[in-house]
């Protein structure tokens, strides 16, 4: 009987390499306010760092093939007057990044091709709605021009950057500072963490909070959450003895828009079937459909799926905890739901962890860590669409040390193919029957006797 020892894994072998010295960018002054932001930005285009700057905040953009030196006298985005401490760049154009800074407010800028001869200080919009600092910016993944910001009066604002007008404002569901917000993959659902130590999911769209967890990590340092593409949250935190821990949960039983609904479902395209008792089919929110009058017993566009779910028990079990280590560095997360591989870089850490999210216990896999000499003071994740996938390239980080910017490269190992190796290229010799003595010898050169 044979007994698979290792598990089977694409990614098992995920190696990162630094990159060589005339590809870091070098002579930047990071920035040294104290705020867990990961205070570089990066795109297919650009690389955008935040910065020390005099009489207010800046941040840098570079184009991504400018590597080497940075000129001292290089053009900054300056405009607040209070330290930046968050940038993102728009997902649908590469030349529009927003800013977050201490004087809360939230600009939103045009950087040009082109590299400008003086400092840009003109925005194109200036967003202001929030009493205290801004330090958290997520654009909107699917919808053009929505961005999200979050600010120490405890309020999440969600604009429409075209106008400058407030689309919703979320201002009664946090009680304490927000630590962190995430968009899950289509922008129905948010996944929030709060000074409180409670995981909350949020429908913006019905304003209310739809599954919470109190105390997903006891501890009382700050708490990170992003959505998996499963619709699973993997989160980052601290136990109560300030050890550092990971956690995957799947808030299915309150999640409207997991498709938990009561009544039958209309089970694929043919046959209403009701579900098994205990179970419900993980598609559309109570039961209501488009397809369907409003409210329906019947779903009929349970597509996402052919299996169903049983309801869990919203947040009460993990799916997964693992406690790390016991540094204080808050652990930021980088999510690839591509290969399904979430990246751990945590502030003032010297390494990157990486694990595999798979729907197999223990559903959280350690694969490798990449250590370097120097801490790192601050990551910038590249969008997949940026990647040479020529070279096999799955990930690429952007480090940010006191003075320079390192690229770090995560490689999926292939086996190179060769004439000399390769038995699809490789002829074997040809074989010929020789009489000799009354026998038959095989030999391989026709020319040749015994």
């Amino acid at each position: 009987m044979s007994r698979r020892v290792v598990r089977q894994s694409k990614f098992r072998h995920v190696f990162g390499q630094a990159a060589k010295a005339d590809q870091t960018y070098e002579d930047i002054r990071v920035s040294k306010v104290t705020w867990d932001s990961a205070f570089c930005a990066v795109n297919p285009k650009f690389l955008a760092i935040i910065v020390e700057a005099g009489g207010g905040g800046a941040f840098i953009v570079l184009p991504l093939a400018k590597t080497g030196r940075v000129d001292k006298n290089h053009p900054l985005v300056t405009g607040h007057t209070g330290p930046v401490l968050d940038i993102d760049w728009c997902p649908h154009n590469d030349n529009v990044i927003a800013s977050a800074s201490d004087d809360t407010t939230v600009m939103v800028w045009q950087i040009p091709d082109y590299t400008p001869v003086r400092n840009i200080t003109e925005p194109v919009i200036t967003l202001e709605g929030h009493s205290k600092r801004v330090g958290i910016l997520s654009w909107h993944p699917t919808a053009r021009n929505v961005l999200l910001s979050a600010g120490g009066d405890n309020v999440i604002i969600i604009w429409n950057v075209g106008t400058g007008e407030v689309l919703l404002s979320l201002d009664d569901l946090h009680p304490d500072v927000i630590h962190s917000v995430c968009w899950n993959s289509n922008g129905s659902l948010l996944a929030t963490t709060c000074k409180d130590k409670t995981l909350r999911i949020v429908d913006p769209r019905k304003g209310r909070v739809v599954a919470e967890r109190f105390a997903a990590h006891e501890g009382m340092r700050p708490m990170r959450a992003v959505f998996t593409r499963l619709g699973h949250i993997f989160t980052t935190g601290f136990t109560r003895m300030s050890q550092r821990e990971l956690g995957l949960w799947d808030p299915v039983t309150q999640l409207e828009a997991w498709g938990v609904c009561p009544g039958g479902w209309h089970h694929g395209r043919g046959a209403r079937r009701p579900a098994p008792a205990g179970y419900a089919h993980p598609d559309r929110a109570e039961g209501c459909c488009h397809l369907t009058p409003t409210p329906a017993r019947f779903c009929c566009v349970a597509r996402r799926s052919s299996r169903w779910r049983p309801l869990l028990n919203n947040f009460e079990e993990p799916v997964a905890l693992q406690e790390m280590d016991t540094s204080n560095g808050v652990l930021l997360p980088f999510y690839d739901p591509d290969s399904s591989i979430v990246y751990l870089c945590g502030k003032g850490d010297s390494s990157i962890r990486y694990f595999e999210i798979t729907e197999e216990p223990p559903f959280v896999h350690y694969l490798n860590t990449f250590s370097s000499k120097e801490p790192q003071r601050g990551m910038g994740f590249m969008p997949k669409r940026g990647l040479d996938v020529s070279k096999c390239e799955i990930a690429r980080f952007y480090k940010l040390h006191e003075r320079k910017c390192e690229p770090i490269i995560m490689t999926v190992p292939r086996k190179t193919c060769s004439k000399m190796t390769c038995t699809r290229t490789r002829r074997a010799p040809r074989q010929r029957w020789k009489p000799m003595s009354g026998c038959r010898v095989r030999t391989q050169n026709p020319c040749s006797f015994r």
